[in-house]
């Protein structure tokens, strides 16, 4: 007997437990860089009206302090990048798997967006 890959839990349909815990994921990685860039644009506001009186190591150790949240920032991005790249990667394989499993629904669906597609397209042109 063949299992149900259309339950809720099964894996392969992009609803599985690799899927939530893909997505906290990266809502965390996203909230985290929207609080590193909020907390860099802050720092910057702050070496941007104190670079008018530093002069010497002061302003030396201003710059190595915006380098630092600058790289901070970069990392931030990096990680939304991956968590982006990776859930794409799991819906690309769940797609294909789908496509496979699923042959002649997958060119029945195709089928029927490329009809709706064309009658959208038709009536825009009149």
């Amino acid at each position: 007997m063949k299992a149900d890959r259309t339950s809720p839990g099964h894996p392969r349909n992009g609803h599985g437990a690799t899927s939530a815990a893909s997505k906290s994921g990266s809502a965390e990685a996203l909230a985290g860089a929207s609080q590193e860039l909020h907390d860099f644009i802050a720092d910057l506001e702050e070496l941007i009206e104190a670079t008018t009186s530093l002069t010497g190591e002061d302003l030396t150790h201003a710059k190595a302090k915006l380098y630092a949240r600058i790289a901070a920032a970069r990392k931030a991005a990096g990680e939304v990048h991956r968590g982006v790249a990776d859930r794409a990667r799991q819906r690309i394989k769940a797609v294909n798997s789908y496509v496979q499993d699923q042959p002649w629904k997958s060119v029945g669906m195709g089928v029927a967006a490329g009809l709706l597609i064309g009658m959208l397209l038709s009536r825009r042109g009149e």
